[in-house]
């Protein structure tokens, strides 16, 4: 559908007034997040929508799917984008800042708890900030830092809920040392991310949640960029979402 739309097996995002694209990061999360049984589900920066939508594909009818985005233009993209779904009854959107999360639950615009919170969230902290503003406030926590992040998600994690989200390999050490010191919440699942067997680990997948309890690890060869080129592992985990496969 060209540059300006991600054409999946039952939905349609447009991105083109997005700063970030749909990329394998969130296709990776929406299929990996863990939503079953959830009722309640956040998405913390929900950009065009997709993880929202691969999530409402995912769960029951009767799940209420939440989203938030800063940005003005991304939040009227991702509107269009679940009104155009199969599932617009189940997706409210609202176009705020993070960081006054509590203002909104407090005014019932969001839920006072979740079962699931996901978030592909700002990252590269110390990188240079690219010159386009947009963008980088995307893809850097110039908005949004992840003691934010995670303190805030924590506030509004239900007892045995879980918080979803995918993180460059170069920030994870400080991620969880954030995570567990000063949010409370404790790592249950982690994959390492690689392109490919010999490659070092680009990203990692996590569950984490206000329990301690035996966390498990895996691993995940994508085998490419593209669908036509993944791994069966990652074809098993994509295959509901992705035309090509």
């Amino acid at each position: 559908m060209g540059k300006d739309a991600f054409r999946f097996k039952q939905f349609t995002v447009l991105h083109n007034h997005c700063a970030m694209k749909v990329g394998a990061d969130a296709v990776l999360l929406g299929a990996w997040a863990n939503c079953t049984h959830c009722r309640t589900v956040l998405d913390i920066g929900t950009g065009s929508g997709i993880i929202a939508l691969m999530l409402a594909q995912r769960t029951n009818a009767d799940t209420h799917i939440f989203g938030i985005e800063i940005d003005h233009a991304a939040y009227l993209q991702a509107c269009s984008n679940v009104q155009n779904s199969p599932w617009p009854q189940k997706i409210a959107l609202m176009h705020g800042d993070f960081v006054h999360v509590n203002e909104l639950a407090r005014h019932n615009y969001l839920p006072a708890g979740f079962d699931l919170i996901v978030t592909n969230p700002p990252y590269f902290q110390n990188h240079l900030l690219p010159p386009d503003a947009k963008r980088a406030g995307a893809r850097h926590s110039t908005t949004l830092t992840h003691r934010q992040l995670l303190t805030g998600a924590a506030n509004l994690l239900n007892p045995g809920g879980f918080f979803c989200a995918i993180i460059p390999a170069d920030a994870f050490e400080g991620f969880m040392q954030i995570a567990q010191t000063e949010a409370g919440l404790h790592a249950q699942q982690v994959v390492a991310v690689k392109t490919l067997p010999h490659k070092p680990v680009s990203r990692f997948l996590l569950q984490m949640g206000k329990t301690q309890q035996h966390c498990t690890t895996a691993e995940l060869i994508t085998g490419g960029a593209h669908p036509t080129q993944f791994t069966p592992q990652c074809k098993a985990l994509t295959a509901p979402f992705y035309l090509h496969l």
